[in-house]
């Protein structure tokens, strides 16, 4: 693993970063797997045939246990919570500055392709004040699940690969059969099964996510796994 320094951050102790943790270089030696149970797909990632990679920004204490997880890089449809549950259980060797254990500051890559998947461990190249920053206001991020708005970037970045629609529930406002028919001229197909009014079940794929937040009507998008509207 590169060398990336030891210079601290923030308001770390001794080239430490944020309250302690190292970064991987110099000195300071890597930290190695011992126990590293791979994740697994979440069943609409799986239905989804959604590919890519997470990145998590983690702190491996002296211990060697993972006691802090930050998403870098998000997919959505429950991989970023399968990635960040099997991570959270890894052991690690620990890194060590002079024959002494000590809390380092990595990057772990869980890559998610053809329903299988593999993790590898790299020194941090962002922290996590980086990796937070907010986006510019969109549509997007105001009315659809933030697990739709990650599947949308990651797809519109190139970063994963989708096939297939996911199903997802439409909360409108208004006459539902002009909704229907604006929504039929963007793409989205209607399931057969309606739960309630004005929430409307279908298909529709990720590159329409954008227009489909632009409609007026619109005011609530959801993976039906995930469908309850969040409170106000």
């Amino acid at each position: 693993m590169g060398g990336a320094g030891v210079n601290g951050i923030g308001s770390g102790y001794g080239g430490g970063i944020g309250g302690g943790a190292y970064r991987v270089g110099g000195a300071v030696s890597a930290p190695r797997e011992i126990s590293a149970p791979t994740p697994q797909y979440s069943e609409e990632a799986r239905k989804a045939n959604l590919q890519g990679t997470v990145v998590l920004w983690v702190v491996i204490s002296p211990e060697g246990t993972v006691s802090d997880i930050r998403v870098a890089r998000s997919l959505g449809l429950g991989l970023d919570e399968k990635a960040i549950e099997a991570v959270r259980t890894w052991k690690f060797e620990p890194a060590k500055k002079d024959g002494k254990p000590l809390a380092v500051q990595v990057n772990i890559e869980v890559t998610f392709g053809n329903g299988a998947t593999k993790s590898t461990v790299a020194p941090a190249t962002v922290a996590s004040s980086e990796a937070g920053k907010s986006k510019q206001s969109r549509k997007l991020d105001q009315k659809l699940h933030p697990s739709l708005v990650s599947l949308y970037d990651c797809w519109h970045k190139h970063e994963c690969k989708v096939e297939g629609k996911p199903l997802i529930s439409v909360v409108i406002s208004g006459d539902e059969d002009a909704a229907l028919k604006n929504l039929s001229a963007i793409g989205f197909e209607r399931a057969s099964e309606q739960v309630r009014p004005r929430n409307l079940r279908g298909r529709i794929a990720v590159e329409k996510l954008e227009a489909l937040a632009e409609l007026t009507f619109v005011k609530f998008v959801a993976p039906v796994s995930q469908e309850k509207q969040p409170s106000q």
